[in-house]
């Protein structure tokens, strides 16, 4: 039952991220690199920065880069979004 229940926390967790996002909501509290009071970004999108920029050794660099092309990349922020969503609503899209 352990595997079950933190599958069960990570996805709430990712539905509440996703929702935020969606909803343009600020985030109330420090996100990755997302600062207190940005809109939320996709819930993918702390996932990615965290595990390419810690375990992949990215570093700032990386985490610098992936905000930058956030930013300027409407294409890429509606690729993260579908990403996120992709077992359930690709399909919309």
């Amino acid at each position: 039952m352990p595997v079950p229940s933190i599958f069960f926390l990570f996805a709430l967790e990712m539905l509440v991220f996703e929702a935020l996002c969606v909803f343009e909501k600020p985030a109330s509290f420090r996100i990755s690199s997302i600062p207190k009071g940005n809109p939320m970004r996709p819930a993918l999108y702390p996932l990615l920065e965290d595990i390419i920029a810690v375990d992949g050794k990215g570093g700032t660099g990386f985490r610098e880069r992936l905000a930058q092309r956030y930013k300027t990349s409407p294409p890429f922020r509606g690729m993260l979004h579908r990403v996120t969503c992709y077992g359930r609503f690709l399909k919309r899209w």
